[in-house]
């Protein structure tokens, strides 16, 4: 017990449920299998560990406070916006393009469960009013990085081109706005 305690205390995590399970019995291990799992994937928050996910799911399940939290911002789905440039490799982003430049939205999508893909979709406001809907028919994963080409678009005129994305579920999970200039 003082060992397992020990590594709690020294933040060896996986080394301490694995002490606290051989004496189930004694004292508070039980409670403090949990406690030690819960710092397990509070300091780690890592979506692509096998052991943070059956620790989280082992948490939500009992109720343990926090832990639903830390499972919906590791797993949900986003689409983080890396920014706006005016060819497909281009170093530079911006916040401003020219409408006679070929834009391109650059995004990023992070989240879900190890190995686990989403179908995203996405919808485009145009700076004169009008929108379009898009499905991306392929499975997607975390990590991927990719963009959105907009050229030669008579509803690319002077303002916000806004873009934001959903999950395979219809939840929203990101957004990238560029401002269009003449």
């Amino acid at each position: 017990y003082k060992r397992a305690y020990k590594l709690l205390d020294d933040r060896y995590y996986k080394s301490a449920v694995s002490d606290f399970e051989k004496i189930l019995d004694y004292k508070d291990s039980k409670e403090k299998i949990n406690v030690a799992k819960f710092e397990y994937v509070n300091a780690y928050k890592n979506n692509r560990d096998q052991t943070t996910l059956s620790y989280l799911e082992e948490l939500v399940e009992i109720n343990y406070t926090g832990a639903k939290e830390i499972y919906d911002e590791i797993y949900s789905w986003k689409v983080e916006y890396l920014g706006a440039k005016t060819s497909e490799d281009g170093k530079e982003y911006f916040a401003k393009v020219s409408k006679k430049d070929t834009i391109y939205m650059h995004f990023k999508l992070q989240g879900g469960l190890p190995n686990g893909g989403t179908t995203i979709s996405y919808k485009t406001e145009y700076p004169d009013g009008s929108t379009d809907y898009e499905d991306v028919a392929e499975t997607w994963y975390s990590g991927v990085t990719f963009w959105v080409r907009f050229w030669n678009n008579s509803r690319c005129k002077t303002g916000k081109l806004t873009l934001t994305f959903y999950d395979g579920n219809g939840n929203e999970i990101g957004s990238g706005t560029v401002e269009i200039t003449n």
